[in-house]
């Protein structure tokens, strides 16, 4: 993975936010990204389900808990005139979160970067926020906040699943 890519997407959701400073709750994250819709990078996926609200936020947290949890190593490089002129190894801490109540279900990810001591480079952002309500009779209404980059899109294809019912496994987090 390239330096700057990795360090695009905190950049987006900075700029996102208006004043420079990254979100610090899932309502300001959702709002930064509903306030710019159609910027380059920000994906709003809106979605019913034929499941209850309660059982859809207890499997997504489930799996949420179990597949997106984790601390990976990555190595990434810095190119220049077609040759590679120096490797970054850092950890990503994804760390997963569930709010839920009779009203409303919000699950969501944070990323943190460190040095491969743990030191952390910068403050944690948002992976992604998901919103699960109740609907009419026994369905829900979901909504899915997320930014462009790797491996955000196999986490929302695998949310997406999940809030369906469906335990497609998890995604590969690792994978840039």
């Amino acid at each position: 993975m390239n330096i700057k890519l990795s360090l695009l997407v905190p950049v987006l959701v900075a700029l996102l936010a208006g004043c420079g400073e990254m979100p610090k709750t899932p309502d300001e994250y959702r709002t930064a990204l509903q306030g710019h819709p159609n910027m380059v990078g920000v994906r709003i996926e809106h979605f019913d389900v034929n499941l209850p609200m309660s059982q859809v936020a207890q499997f997504v947290k489930k799996k949420s808990t179990e597949c997106l949890q984790r601390t990976i190593r990555v190595t990434s490089s810095t190119s220049s005139g077609g040759m590679t002129t120096s490797y970054s190894d850092n950890l990503v801490k994804y760390q997963a979160y569930a709010e839920i109540s009779p009203a409303k279900a919000t699950i969501y990810v944070t990323e943190t970067v460190a040095n491969l001591k743990g030191e952390q480079k910068q403050e944690p952002y948002f992976s992604f926020v998901m919103d699960i309500k109740p609907d009419t009779g026994r369905k829900s209404k979901v909504d899915l906040y997320y930014t462009w980059g790797e491996p955000r899109p196999r986490m929302a294809k695998a949310l997406t699943a999940w809030a369906g019912g469906s335990d497609v496994g998890c995604p590969n987090l690792a994978a840039r």
